[in-house]
C-alpha cells in the first residue's frame, strides 16, 4: 500500500493564478493524493474556478476566516497524509515532485521532513531564477541566515504532529518560521538537490507589504524566545540567542528599506540593543543615526566588536549619505587592521561632508601609522588646526618627519602655532 500524500492549499481572491496551482497538483505523477483546498469566502471568482475540477481527491471547503495566518493553521490540521506538502494559490508543483519526495521520505524514517529547489517566476508563472536549497541548520535558519522554500518541501505528518501540530497555541504572526524551529527539534531535515515546485515573487505577495513583515519580524523575536525558555536550546550560550536576534532584525530591517519602509527598519535595527526582544512601536528616523553609532559604540565597549561592525554596515546600507556613519565604520575597519576598507570609507565621508572636519583628521591619523607624511600633513591641515592645541602639536611632531621639510618650514609652521594657540595679554 502506498503512502498517501496530502497536498493543502488555502486562498482568498487569487483567481488569476489559482488554475495554475490546481492543475500542477492535480497532474502528479504520484496517484494516492488528498488535496485539502480551504477557500477564505472569495468574491472575485475563485471559488467558481475551484468548483470547476469534478476529481474526487479534492476536498474543497469555503468559509470567512481571520487572515492567512489563521488560515494556514486551519487548513493544515485537516491534512490526514502520511505526508503533507502545500502549493498555494501563486505556486506549481513539478509533475514529479511529490513522487520523489515521497521516495525520499521512505528510504529514511528518521527524516522529519524533506526540502529542495524551487523556480521563482513572475505572477504570471514565468520563470525569472533558480533558488538553490541547502542543508537545514536550525541556528542559522533562526538568524535567518537562509530559508528553506515551503512550496518545495513535504513533511512528515507523525513528525508534525510530535511538533505540536494540533495540541500547541501556535504564533500567528510567523507559523512557518516557528514550525520549522520545532520541526527541526524533533527530527532531521534532508535536503534533496532538484527543483520540486515553482513559487510566484510579485507585488501582490503577503510580504511585500511592509506592515507584514513588521509584525513578522516581531513574531519571529516572540518565537525565538519563547524556544530559548521552554527548550534549553541557549543554554550556556547567550552569544547564540543574541545572534539569532541580530540576524532576523538586519536582514529584515534590510528588506524593509528596500520596500521603502526606512522608518520601521530603522527602528528594529535600533532595537538590537533591546535584549528584551520586546519592539518599540516604530520611531521616527531623524536620530536614527545617533541611535545606530550609539549602540555600535556600546558594543565595542563590551569588546563585541564583530556585532558593533554588524550593526554600522546594516546601518550604511540604510543610510548610505550619513558621513558620520562612514566614519565611524572606517574607525571599527582601522582598529580592526582593514586599513584599505578604512580608508574607502573616510574618503566617502569626505566626499558627502567635507566641513566634518574631525574625519580629515582621523583619516590623517591613519596615513602618518601607513608612513605616508605628506599626506597626512595635508589630510591635517584641512581639519582646520586651529581648534586643538593637541593636534596641532602633533601635527608639528609629524612635519619633523617629512622628507619636504626644511627649517625655514619648520619655522614658519611653529610661528603659526604660536600665533594660533599662545594666549594673549588681556
Amino acid at each position: 500500500m502506498t503512502p498517501r500524500v496530502t497536498v493543502f492549499l488555502f486562498c482568498k481572491n487569487r483567481a488569476r493564478t489559482i488554475r495554475r496551482s490546481v492543475e500542477s497538483v492535480l497532474a502528479q505523477t504520484y496517484q494516492d493524493i488528498e488535496y485539502i483546498i480551504q477557500d477564505g469566502a472569495s468574491t472575485d471568482g475563485t471559488l467558481e474556478v475551484l468548483r470547476e475540477y469534478d476529481d474526487p481527491r479534492i476536498s474543497l471547503r469555503s468559509e470567512p476566516d481571520s487572515g492567512p495566518a489563521a488560515a494556514f493553521w486551519q487548513t493544515l490540521r485537516r491534512c490526514g497524509g502520511d505526508y503533507v506538502c502545500a502549493c498555494l494559490s501563486d505556486e506549481e508543483l513539478l509533475p514529479d515532485a511529490v513522487a520523489e519526495a515521497v521516495a525520499a521520505l521512505e528510504s529514511d524514517r528518521n527524516v522529519a521532513a524533506v526540502t529542495r529547489d524551487t523556480y521563482l517566476t513572475d505572477i504570471d508563472g514565468r520563470v525569472v531564477d533558480t533558488v538553490k536549497g541547502r542543508p537545514f541548520h536550525l541556528l542559522a535558519y533562526m538568524a535567518n541566515r537562509f530559508c528553506p522554500h515551503f512550496s518545495a518541501a513535504t513533511f512528515r505528518r507523525t513528525s508534525l504532529e510530535l511538533a505540536g501540530l494540533q495540541t500547541r497555541d501556535w504564533n500567528l504572526d510567523c507559523g512557518e518560521f516557528e514550525l520549522w524551529c520545532r520541526l527541526a527539534l524533533v527530527g532531521a531535515i534532508s535536503y534533496l538537490p532538484g527543483v520540486a515546485s515553482k513559487y510566484g515573487q510579485h507585488d501582490r505577495q503577503l510580504s511585500r507589504i511592509p506592515a507584514n513583515v513588521s509584525r513578522l519580524v516581531q513574531g519571529r523575536l516572540r518565537a525565538i524566545a519563547d524556544l530559548a525558555a521552554e527548550t534549553g536550546l541557549f543554554e550556556g550560550r547567550s552569544d547564540l540567542l543574541q545572534a539569532c536576534r541580530i540576524g532576523t532584525v538586519l536582514s529584515f530591517a534590510d528588506d524593509l528599506k528596500h520596500l521603502g519602509a526606512r522608518r520601521e527598519a530603522v527602528a528594529f535595527c535600533l532595537t538590537v540593543a533591546d535584549e528584551s526582544s520586546r519592539l518599540p512601536e516604530p520611531r521616527l528616523a531623524a536620530l536614527a543615526v545617533d541611535g545606530y553609532i550609539r549602540i555600535a559604540r556600546g558594543r565595542r565597549m563590551d569588546g563585541d566588536e564583530r556585532t558593533a561592525l554588524d550593526i554600522l554596515e546594516v546601518a550604511w546600507r540604510l543610510m548610505p549619505s550619513e558621513a558620520s556613519l562612514a566614519c565611524e565604520i572606517a574607525q571599527a575597519y582601522a582598529a580592526d587592521g582593514r586599513i584599505d576598507l578604512a580608508f574607502d570609507m573616510y574618503e566617502a565621508a569626505i566626499r558627502l561632508a567635507p566641513e566634518l572636519l574631525d574625519v580629515h583628521w582621523e583619516r590623517g591619523v591613519l596615513l602618518e601609522r601607513r608612513g605616508q607624511i605628506d599626506e597626512a600633513l595635508e589630510s591635517w591641515r584641512a581639519s582646520d588646526l586651529r581648534r586643538d592645541a593637541r593636534r596641532h602639536s602633533l601635527y608639528l611632531a609629524a612635519a619633523l618627519k617629512s622628507p619636504g621639510s626644511t627649517n625655514e618650514s619648520l619655522l614658519v609652521l611653529q610661528q603659526e602655532w604660536a600665533s594660533y594657540h599662545t594666549p594673549r595679554e588681556p
